[in-house]
């Protein structure tokens, strides 16, 4: 005599956890994606290449958050701004100070050839490893820098940090830099990094003149 099984169909419930498990799992990939398209600027690409940049900058708001977009507005543009790449051996000695510029990009002209204004004073950073520059109430908004150098180019303006050390010229030949996009009265952080806002200190000069000053009062 043989004896036949037959196995009994999944529940409902099992069969929708079958379903749904993909489709979460869909979902999550979708939404990390949407952050990461948001923060960065989507697809977007500067219309030009530097050669010289050798990494990203991070910005940081008053709050030790990173930011990628803002108001032109706003002074100081960003209150910390933090390399991706580690000081070389020259620039990691104490008295190394990092600089925030931005420069005006403008098609057909080399990257050298750019005009450029300082956001920030120099910064005196604790942590070579994470360069970074610090900003004061005293410092310019990016509307500031517009009205002498417009983004002529496509709406861009390139940003850069520059080290420099003591008994050392500024580290010009090679520098972490980030590409961001002004539309209207805003702008926004075009490719970039995530960095640490919290991997050091930066001190800027302006605050060490005001304290020499004021203990001279």
């Amino acid at each position: 005599m043989t004896t036949t099984t037959t196995e009994a169909p999944p529940s409902a419930a099992a069969t929708t956890r079958l379903r749904i498990g993909p489709v979460v799992v869909l979902v999550a990939v979708l939404v990390t994606s949407l952050v990461a398209w948001l923060r960065w600027g989507s697809d977007e690409k500067a219309p030009y290449t530097d050669s010289a940049a050798a990494g990203s900058i991070g910005l940081c708001n008053a709050g030790g958050k990173q930011v990628s977009s803002g108001s032109i507005d706003t002074a100081p543009f960003a209150w910390r701004a933090v390399g991706t790449t580690p000081a070389p051996a020259a620039y990691s000695a104490p008295g190394s100070s990092a600089t925030l510029y931005a420069f005006q990009p403008r098609s057909g002209v080399d990257p050298t050839g750019w005009s450029g204004q300082l956001l920030t004073a120099a910064g005196r950073y604790s942590d070579p490893t994470h360069p970074m520059a610090a900003a004061t109430g005293a410092d310019v908004a990016l509307a500031d820098f517009l009205a002498a150098y417009p983004a002529v180019d496509h709406g861009f303006v390139q940003l850069r940090l520059y080290l420099t050390a003591p008994g050392q010229p500024p580290l010009t030949a090679g520098y972490d830099a980030l590409d961001i996009k002004v539309s209207g009265g805003s702008w926004h952080s075009v490719g970039g990094a995530t960095v640490d806002c919290s991997a050091g200190t930066s001190v800027s000069f302006e605050d060490e003149i005001d304290s020499i000053v004021s203990g001279n009062k």
